[in-house]
């Protein structure tokens, strides 16, 4: 979001606190602008009827810069290759039932969370859950950051300008599209 408005961490003061602990110190006072996710997100946008605050940049606003991703050890993958692949089989099937089911899934998602399924229906407009395409997507190479072909490079920069790494490795090395590409041929 800086880096597209011209702007560096130079020109922002960070506090560090968990992203829970936003929508509190924004309505204090105690911070003009927050970095957090649903369902925070929601909680600080409704504050005063919705008049006080509201949401400058998203990742709507740059697709795939900001992804979910499932991470398994390497010598995981190698010695069980069945559980990480029936760790996706499972999500793709709670994604469809998300789908074939959206009442059902609100109240479900709600009472886990000790909210109204309203507020979930609210609250999951603004998530996006990868569908089995969009995986694949994400493992073509192409310039697109929506591919980690894409957004790799982009990301990398960043944290190489905040000296979080020393190098960008090669992006390819940091994944195994495997399991995607094999269920995107069932």
């Amino acid at each position: 979001a800086l880096m597209k408005n011209g702007m560096g961490e130079k020109d922002v003061q960070s506090v560090s606190m968990t992203p829970e602990s936003v929508p509190a110190a924004m309505a204090s006072g105690g911070i003009p602008i927050g970095v957090t996710y649903e369902p925070s997100l929601s909680q600080i946008v409704a504050m005063d009827g919705g008049k006080k605050f509201h949401v400058v940049f998203s990742s709507k606003d740059a697709p795939g810069l900001i992804t979910d991703v499932l991470v398994y050890n390497k010598s995981y993958i190698q010695k069980h290759p069945a559980e990480v692949k029936a760790t996706i089989e499972a999500y793709l099937e709670g994604l469809a039932y998300m789908k074939s089911h959206p009442e059902e899934t609100d109240a479900i998602i709600g009472k886990a969370m000790g909210i109204s399924a309203k507020d979930v229906k609210d609250q999951m407009s603004g998530v996006f859950n990868i569908p089995l395409d969009g995986m694949v997507k994400s493992f073509t190479k192409s310039t697109s950051t929506t591919s980690f072909y894409g957004s790799g490079p982009v990301i990398g920069k960043v944290l190489m300008g905040k000296k979080q790494i020393t190098a960008v490795p090669p992006i390819e090395n940091t994944f195994d599209a495997s399991f995607v590409m094999a269920l995107n041929k069932k």
